[in-house]
């Protein structure tokens, strides 16, 4: 088999063409004229950046002199709203909410620096865990002493602020403020003024106070509990600051018409209520007058009013025995009926006695807001013959249902006397 070459064209006699220098040329003139292209686009694309950037440096600018300028109305407003100067006020504040309208929010007051503020806030929140509150209270308690305060005003005022009182005449106001009634739900509301109220309602001695009101001998070990307060809490008791409130209703059948063809049904409804004492005194009344009828009787244990029952309580464990009797009011008559008076007063020779047994329950997560009925009897004594007849009620779900307790908030605007030992 024969190989065969290819001839190159110097062999065939041919010579090499040279490159298309024109060609090439214009090549690179379309190569540069990219290049310059890609250049001047970078440029542009520079310069709108830098543009774009300084716009929004100048609106940022005016943004912050508009801020500026409403922050000094706003300040200005409320120094002249201090002073007194309503109107003016009222003025600055438009002017400064037309240029910034959240500037309320955004200024600075420069009365207080920004660790004071931190110091004055108010809210405290409720803590269901235990250990968390009893780590709560020292972690408030250790601020405290660095301070060496136990509050400071949140804003500047020309009066005494209450910051300045020792703390002992502040424990002596929170004494008053429980008073002889035990009413802890207002020392609770004042723990959330600051930090220092709060560690103050916090100490045992007011729920040491209130405990020892409350069992008296009976108040037992806290080491079951851990706390006073935790013992309150927990241990069922009575509440004072309110009225144990029931009601009943049954129907009745009323007078036939003439006719005989209509027959009226009466449906009857009243309430029964009950008031305890801090001192071991009790109030009870029934009554077909609504609670904001008949509540301004219970205030006082020295009220008197027809259907009304006083008497003395005792508390043993979670229940309640009580011992009462009907208040006697003088009723005032004209002389036409006078003499029947007097012959009723005669007539009325007999002393009824109640004895009332109760026992003591939660509603819901509410300790000792429901009151249950155990036992209810009379003893009627006859004081001509010295005869004492006893009888006992038929405690049914209808006649006489449990009594819920409701916060009375007129019992708690004064107090007589504070807490004491």
């Amino acid at each position: 088999m024969e190989s065969k070459t290819v001839p190159s064209l110097l062999e065939v006699g041919g010579e090499a063409e040279p490159p298309d220098i024109e060609r090439l040329d214009n090549d690179d003139v379309e190569y540069e004229d990219v290049e310059e292209q890609l250049e001047k686009f970078r440029r542009q694309w520079k310069e709108e950046l830098t543009g774009h950037q300084s716009g929004q440096t100048v609106s940022e600018k005016v943004a912050d002199d508009d801020e500026k300028e409403a922050a000094a109305l706003f300040l200005m407003g409320s120094k002249l709203e201090q002073e007194g100067a309503l109107y003016e006020a009222v003025s600055f504040y438009r002017r400064a909410m037309q240029l910034v309208p959240d500037i309320e929010m955004r200024v600075n007051f420069p009365m207080k620096s920004p660790r004071e503020r931190q110091e004055s806030e108010s809210s405290v929140d409720s803590f269901d865990v235990e250990d968390r509150e009893a780590d709560l209270v020292m972690k408030f308690h250790h601020m405290q002493l660095e301070e060496k305060r136990l509050c400071y005003p949140e804003y500047q005022q020309r009066a005494t602020h209450i910051s300045a009182l020792p703390v002992e005449v502040l424990i002596y106001i929170f004494k008053w403020v429980i008073s002889s009634q035990l009413d802890m739900r207002s020392l609770e509301s004042i723990s959330m003024v600051c930090r220092g109220f709060y560690i103050c309602a916090r100490d045992e001695e007011f729920w040491k106070l209130a405990c020892q009101r409350l069992w008296g001998s009976n108040i037992g070990k806290v080491k079951k509990y851990g706390t006073y307060r935790t013992m309150y809490l927990e241990r069922p008791h009575l509440q004072y600051v309110g009225c144990y409130i029931s009601k009943m209703s049954y129907i009745r059948q009323g007078e036939n018409s003439v006719d005989g063809f209509y027959s009226p049904w009466h449906q009857i409804e009243y309430y029964r209520y009950i008031r305890f004492f801090s001192e071991g005194q009790v109030l009870m009344m029934t009554s077909p007058e609504d609670p904001y009828m008949s509540l301004p009787l219970m205030k006082s244990f020295d009220t008197r009013s027809a259907g009304m029952m006083k008497g003395l309580y005792k508390l043993s464990g979670n229940r309640v025995t009580a011992v009462l009797k009907r208040v006697q009011v003088q009723e005032t008559t004209n002389n036409r009926y006078k003499r029947n008076y007097r012959n009723q007063k005669n007539n009325s020779d007999m002393q009824q006695t109640f004895h009332i047994e109760l026992e003591i329950q939660s509603s819901g997560k509410r300790n000792g807001h429901k009151l249950t009925w155990v036992t209810y009897s009379v003893r009627t004594c006859y004081r001509t013959t010295s005869e004492e007849t006893e009888s006992s009620f038929e405690l049914t779900n209808q006649a006489y249902p449990p009594l819920l307790f409701s916060r009375v908030k007129s019992f708690a605007t004064s107090s007589n006397s504070p807490i004491l030992s």
